[in-house]
């Protein structure tokens, strides 16, 4: 009886357990794949700053992230090419999804040339954006600028 007891008890939590977390993942759960398909599924993002919701799970699924430098760009965009898809993001203001490698632009800012893109850039509402992505993520900076790899 003591034995059935214990098993009902241990049963409940790790059911509870269980719960909780796969209702914490739910919540955003496939949200970097569903912007990689369709980038407007970012507006529907119930948070202020959906971008910051968005990097967070770019980076629990990413196969691998990297921050972007000037000096690393050309170097970490010529790796991108063997994933299926990237995404750029620049702090909390601006998000974009690379749409083509081959379509791109040489940028003497940045050294490299750049892919096109679209994304979003926050200015208070998100403002949608398109075109290579030296024109979206600006010169470069000291602001921190992260690309996300996805196979």
């Amino acid at each position: 009886m003591r034995i059935l007891f214990l098993s009902l008890v241990a049963a409940f939590i790790l059911q509870g357990c269980s719960e909780v977390s796969q209702d914490e993942s739910s919540i955003y759960g496939n949200l970097v794949q569903d912007f990689m398909n369709d980038i407007s599924v970012l507006e529907k993002v119930e948070d202020s700053a959906p971008i910051l919701v968005l990097y967070d799970e770019a980076y629990k699924s990413a196969y691998k992230s990297e921050v972007v430098t000037k000096d690393n760009i050309q170097a970490l965009f010529d790796e991108a090419r063997n994933f299926k898809k990237a995404m750029l993001i620049v702090e909390n203001h601006t998000v974009v999804c690379i749409k083509n490698w081959e379509d791109c632009t040489p940028s003497n800012a940045w050294g490299a040339c750049m892919p096109s893109a679209t994304g979003y850039i926050k200015k208070g509402a998100l403002i949608k954006q398109s075109g290579y992505i030296n024109s979206i993520i600006g010169i470069p900076d000291n602001q921190a600028r992260t690309i996300f790899f996805f196979k």
